[in-house]
């Protein structure tokens, strides 16, 4: 283990040779192990520590908030958050047994050694980030302000503060989350940009200014503010809600139960697939009843209840009329034009990596691919006919990134979470309003996910039957994806940010579902090349 040396307080890390040694090789060592760590495919080139906010300081401890700017060899910088702490010799064998990937080196404070380790993993820390959010704390610093603000939702009396004992959810990967008891849950985020964070700022205006009540309840906030400069949120506080996990996990155990009755059904029925209902239909037809039997009324049920919900989300989300930041705005020619640019770029982006990596790819998904590659003028025309077609609608804010895994099942409903946004996107463009129906077309596509997904990961047990599961995957996904939509626009009525003309609704659809699917090609194509297939055939299903 790396060793560094100090005199008088082992905050000295942060100063002269130590802070030099930190920053030239253990902490470009300690990160690129981190969960939390976004840049493992790529060669870091430099650290440095940007900032080292105090937190604590009472008798339980006294702890620093790193922000560290990552610079690489190529590509753009990023900044990570890394709260640490200082452990002496007796506490740091418990801390190295339990949490081994938290330490993050040894130091030696005036000749007693100890360990610093990330404070994530310190229950002092922990208690310290809920109470500061509790009392409504700012902290001074050299160079800015620690600012914590207490949500209507932190009801908790201060004689029940000792009761909420924290504990760390490994389970997480780009943030860090702790639970408090089984009533508040916190996340800590470990990338944060200069801004308003989304998600804080969603998770605040639904729970507090839209009274939605299907998400987790805004609890509080903490934010460092730099002089002269806009805030960065360090942390969300939000109430827990008790749930039997999520939606993602809900739907491919379903789909799992769906394949094993048809095969338990015997090969007669592999010439009896029903026709599926056809997506972009709005007449809302009744599915037939032999379909509702083998998917399962409650499945059926909750797709057309997440619909609901996802419609009254929406809702929510444009009810800030005297909020700049909620307000609806009118979908215009320049952002249509800006929408189909966007496509075209990252269409020939996807298209000349699935040609790059064609020869890599099944001997049947080739052909698929083929065909997509071949589908290239289409496309063209399609985004031809959105760029010149007249859109009446709005724009609103959004989720951003919504699928099956941002939304939580608790009893028969649900309860959406996670606004961050794409990852891969800027602050700014998290922040930005969209169209409604790009959260629409975002869990489209995951339905379609969890459809192939059991017949491409469980080989085994679904790929060797006797007939094959593909035609009746697309009738699982048809059913499902058909309930949602027809649920949600029935739900949204004569809304402004839907268009209520069947071809603009239609063709922005399209347009969205196709979008989704192409960003995904590219995506699996760089980190899981065998389930390139499923969204090389939802675009082709789309396009078709």
């Amino acid at each position: 283990m790396p060793q560094l040396e100090v005199e008088g307080s082992w905050e000295r890390v942060l100063a002269g040779t130590a802070r030099n040694q930190l920053e030239r090789t253990i902490l470009p060592s300690y990160i690129r192990e981190c969960r939390w760590f976004g840049g493992k495919g790529r060669k870091i080139q430099a650290i440095e520590i940007l900032e080292g906010i105090p937190m604590g300081g009472d008798a339980s401890g006294r702890y620093l908030i790193l922000l560290v700017r990552v610079d690489y060899a190529a590509g753009m910088e990023e900044r990570y958050l890394l709260p640490i702490a200082f452990a002496g010799k007796e506490e740091a064998a418990d801390i190295v047994q339990e949490y081994p990937g938290g330490v993050i080196c040894s130091v030696e404070v005036d000749g007693a050694d100890g360990i610093l380790y990330d404070a994530i993993y310190c229950d002092a820390f922990c208690r310290a980030l809920f109470y500061s959010i509790a009392g409504n704390a700012a902290v001074s610093t050299q160079d800015g302000q620690l600012s914590c603000s207490r949500g209507k939702a932190l009801d908790v009396r201060e004689d029940q503060l000792p009761g909420l004992e924290p504990r760390v959810l490994v389970a997480e990967q780009s943030n860090s989350s702790v639970l408090y008891g089984q009533d508040y849950f916190l996340k800590l985020y470990r990338h944060p940009e200069t801004g308003l964070n989304p998600d804080l700022e969603i998770s605040r205006f639904l729970t507090e200014h839209a009274g939605f009540s299907y998400t987790p309840a805004y609890a509080g906030e903490i934010e460092y503010t730099k002089r002269g400069a806009e805030p960065i949120s360090i942390c969300l506080l939000q109430k827990f809600v008790a749930n039997q996990g999520d939606a993602w996990s809900y739907y491919l155990q379903r789909a799992g139960e769906y394949y094993r009755r048809i095969l338990a059904s015997g090969p007669q029925v592999s010439d009896s697939v029903p026709h599926p209902p056809v997506l972009l239909d709005f007449s809302r037809a009744e599915i037939a009843p032999f379909c509702v039997q083998l998917i399962g009324q409650p499945c059926v049920d909750l797709a057309a209840l997440l619909g609901k919900r996802s419609a009254q989300l929406h809702a929510a989300l444009a009810s800030g009329k005297d909020d700049a930041n909620f307000c609806p705005q009118p979908f215009t020619p320049a952002f249509q034009r800006a929408m189909v640019k966007s496509l075209q770029d990252l269409t020939k982006q996807v298209l000349s990596l699935l040609r790059d990596n064609w020869n890599g790819l099944p001997g049947d998904l080739q052909a698929e691919a083929d065909a997509l590659l071949n589908l290239d003028t289409r496309m063209a025309e399609n985004l031809q006919m959105l760029a010149t077609a007249d859109m009446t609608s709005m724009l609103t804010r959004i989720h951003g990134d919504y699928h099956l895994g941002q939304v939580l099942v608790t009893e028969n409903d649900f309860v959406i979470i996670d606004f961050e946004g794409e990852p891969a996107r800027s602050l700014a463009e998290r922040r930005m309003k969209q169209a409604p129906l790009k959260d629409v077309a975002g869990m489209i596509r995951s339905f379609h996910y969890a459809a192939y997904l059991p017949l491409l990961t469980q080989p085994s047990e679904f790929s060797k039957g006797a007939f094959p599961l593909e035609p009746w995957a697309d009738l699982w996904y048809s059913v499902m994806a058909a309930t949602f939509l027809h649920s949600y626009l029935e739900c949204s009525g004569n809304v402004p940010w839907v268009p209520q003309e069947s071809s603009q609704r239609r063709l922005l659809l399209q347009f969205l579902l196709a979008e989704k699917a192409v960003y995904e090609i590219g995506y699996e194509l760089n980190n899981r090349p065998a389930w390139a297939r499923i969204p090389i055939k939802g675009i082709g299903s789309v396009l078709k």
